[in-house]
């Protein structure tokens, strides 16, 4: 299954729905993904939308793609030794260490430099899963952009707040906060990073 976060609401593509979807639709030759994809970016309500994909759910995605540009990212849900989640506040909304992979770098490093500049850390330690990948899309410049972000769990044994907030990034508030306290941000983050947090909160 793909998941895409389109403005607050989400696109499912593939697999079975994770709950009763707004509109459970019927995947065909000519699909309109300009018109739902329109419907999605303007509404002003929380949407859910499924693409029924049993047996072409690559072919479905590929044709889906092709409306965007697409930019990869990486970033890191950190925890320290106490098992507190690393949380930056970016222009007002609750979010987590990520930004563009440069031509240069792999995925890893990247991960690593984002959250070094975002947060001040510099000392992360990388796990050894793999990374786990969130879509969303965004409009720059009249045109639209599917980022594809790449998120390493990390840890770090200093939990010192020794943190320097990448202002120019719009970062105004670097804190650990606590697995069972991440409720109290959940109304005032993005869908994708309130999934990444119940994700990895449940491991051990």
């Amino acid at each position: 299954m793909y998941k895409v976060n389109i403005q607050n609401s989400l696109l499912a593509i593939g697999g079975k729905p994770i709950r009763r979807p707004d509109w459970l639709i019927d995947y065909y030759n000519f699909f309109p993904f300009d018109t739902i994809i329109n419907q999605l970016e303007n509404s002003p309500v929380t949407l859910y939308y499924h693409i029924k994909a049993d047996s072409n759910e690559e072919e479905v995605w590929k044709e889906f793609t092709k409306y965007f540009e697409i930019i990869h990212a990486a970033g890191g849900v950190v925890k320290n030794k106490d098992g507190k989640f690393l949380i930056i506040k970016r222009h007002g909304k609750f979010d987590l260490p990520k930004g563009k992979v440069e031509e240069y770098e792999n995925l890893r490093d990247a991960a690593l430099r984002e959250v070094a500049e975002e947060c001040g850390i510099k000392n992360c330690t990388l796990d050894t899963e793999e990374p786990t990948i969130s879509y969303h899309t965004y409009s720059i410049d009249g045109k639209r952009v599917l980022k594809k972000t790449h998120w390493f769990p990390m840890t770090v044994d200093n939990s010192l707040d020794l943190f320097k907030p990448q202002t120019e990034e719009g970062i105004t508030d670097v804190f650990w906060l606590e697995p069972e306290k991440l409720n109290t941000i959940f109304s005032n983050t993005y869908p994708n990073i309130k999934d990444l947090l119940i994700h990895f909160s449940k491991k051990k």
